[in-house]
């Protein structure tokens, strides 16, 4: 529960004051009945502090299926951009009939650490669509990063998943320097890799996720969208199934 954004709205309902109302023009006196109502009201909360708790989490309820529900209309709105930018890598089955989009940025430590429980996901369920949207937040190493891993897109799908795959297990921060000797290890042509790093298609993909991030609402990594679902932050492999399952169910 984001409690920073609840504070306000507590403070508001507890902060009626127990001296004789007047409104701001001292001219005009408030109808005393009405501030005898507020005084009760706020004697009742303070007595009550647990009602406050259970208004601010009905609220916060509220909020989230609000902004879920948004978040859908605007994936509903996006999906060819989100589910079939060919500039996108793509990975699991083609056809599946279930799409995950994730969004993840290298030097992030829990993108790390679901990169595994999604390896398992995926050879487990034949029927999931993979797609890969590079959105490096964290650093300009981030950049480099994603821009290798583009254009080793560039030269296959394959090429694409050996060194993503790579960048995924490779523990510490990673720069230029590491980031080469990975795509190195991997056969990829260099000469080419460095030339498609600075090229238009890749800057265009990048871009391209980062307002379409900005347009969901996206905030931080990883984040995931299944189906239509959006799904903030690292999750593991049971709620992965559970939120495939409900995907096929809808």
């Amino acid at each position: 529960m984001n409690w920073r954004m609840m504070l306000p709205a507590a403070a508001l309902l507890l902060g009626t004051s127990t001296m004789p109302a007047f409104a701001q023009d001292t001219d005009e006196a408030v109808d005393p009945e009405q501030a005898r109502i507020e005084e009760i009201v706020r004697e009742y909360l303070l007595e009550h502090p647990e009602v406050v708790v259970e208004a601010l989490q009905a609220y916060e309820t509220q909020r989230m299926a609000a902004q879920q529900a948004e978040q859908v209309e605007v994936v509903t709105t996006l999906a060819d951009q989100l589910f079939y930018n060919p500039l996108s890598p793509v990975a699991g089955n083609p056809d599946g009939d279930v799409t995950i989009v994730e969004f993840f940025d290298y030097n992030c430590p829990y993108c790390k650490r679901v990169t595994p429980d999604i390896a398992t996901l995926l050879e487990a369920d034949g029927d999931i669509r993979f797609v890969y949207k590079e959105w490096p937040i964290l650093s300009a190493e981030s950049e480099i990063a994603a821009r290798a891993a583009l254009a080793a897109h560039q030269q296959s799908e394959d090429a694409y998943i050996r060194l993503h795959d790579a960048m995924m297990a490779h523990r510490g921060k990673l720069d230029r320097d590491s980031v080469m000797a990975l795509a190195a290890t991997q056969g990829l042509n260099m000469e080419r890799l460095e030339d498609d790093m600075e090229g238009d298609q890749v800057t265009a993909e990048i871009e391209h996720v980062r307002r379409l991030a900005d347009q969901i609402g996206i905030d931080g990594t990883p984040a995931f969208l299944i189906g239509e679902q959006v799904v903030p932050g690292a999750i593991d492999i049971e709620e992965m199934k559970r939120l495939v399952a409900a995907a096929r169910e809808s």
